[in-house]
């Protein structure tokens, strides 16, 4: 069974996707230094 749309599946893993996206861009903030985001 699948949902006819995404809202479901990002209201469910958001609280999941969030720091591992942040991590992320944490570290392309290391390796690419530039302005510094808001």
């Amino acid at each position: 069974m699948g949902h006819s749309g995404t809202a479901v599946t990002e209201a469910v893993y958001r609280h999941q996707i969030k720091p591992v996206m942040e991590e992320g861009a944490t570290a392309m903030d290391r390796i690419f230094p530039g302005k510094p985001r808001p």
